[in-house]
């Protein structure tokens, strides 16, 4: 089992922590708060047209992104 360590979750812009995790991963810290802050759902055809025209730009995850 791995050990796991208390990770601080912190905001990109400044640093500022936002939160205490203990998890065995950094992942694992950031998915644990994620999920507490955080919902996440296919988008229907009305809440794209919403939220681009709000100005919401479409975003792409993975690897080349610097994940």
């Amino acid at each position: 089992m791995a050990e796991k360590r208390i990770y601080s979750i912190t905001t990109i812009n400044d640093g500022t922590i936002v939160a205490l995790v203990t998890a065995a991963t950094k992942a694992q810290a950031l998915a644990h708060h994620a999920r507490s802050t955080f919902g996440c759902a296919v988008a229907i055809p009305e809440q794209l047209i919403a939220a681009t025209k709000a100005g919401i730009e479409v975003e792409k995850a993975g690897k080349e992104n610097g994940e």
